[in-house]
């Protein structure tokens, strides 16, 4: 009987610390969604530009550059270099009807690319390029790890 109880107390204690060297590893890669941004690639000039006004007011022949802000530490406590950590773009446009168009089905369109964090800055900018639709209200939700943030655009065109 007393040597069970020294042996749940024993698996009880392994369980506890490693149960709290993950919380501090985990603390340790902890990456933050500060920001997204978007630009117009308009491939005809192959230039960037802000969203207004439109190089060209139909969209055509254009892309999105979206830019997410991620900041965090991304080493081990022994200071060595962990893997890059996967980050998610979800674009997510509402359908709409207009005389001019008709009816526009909803847009959902997800992306996913690693992000690095240099120990360095602690800050890095991790592009996704989208093709240019017209949708008057778009989410844009970025998600790496537990942080998560979303702007919402619109990506007007001429009618």
């Amino acid at each position: 009987m007393k040597f069970l109880r020294i042996f749940i107390i024993g698996l009880l204690l392994i369980g506890f610390i490693a149960s709290t060297s993950y919380a501090l590893e985990q603390n340790q890669n902890r990456l933050t969604i500060e920001d997204i941004t978007l630009q117009v690639f308009d491939r005809s000039t192959n230039q960037l530009s802000p969203l207004s006004p439109l190089p060209n007011p139909y969209g055509m022949d254009m892309d999105i550059l979206v830019s997410v802000k991620v900041r965090g530490k991304q080493t081990s406590p022994s200071n060595q270099v962990v893997p890059p950590q996967k980050i998610r773009l979800v674009v997510d446009g509402k359908g709409y009807t207009t005389a001019a168009t008709g009816r526009v089905s909803p847009w959902k369109e997800t992306q996913t690319r690693s992000v690095f964090i240099p120990p360095e800055t602690e800050i890095s900018y991790v592009p996704f390029f989208i093709e240019y639709k017209c949708y008057p209200n778009v989410a844009f939700t970025a998600t790496v790890a537990t942080s998560s943030q979303w702007k919402n655009f619109s990506l007007p065109c001429a009618e």
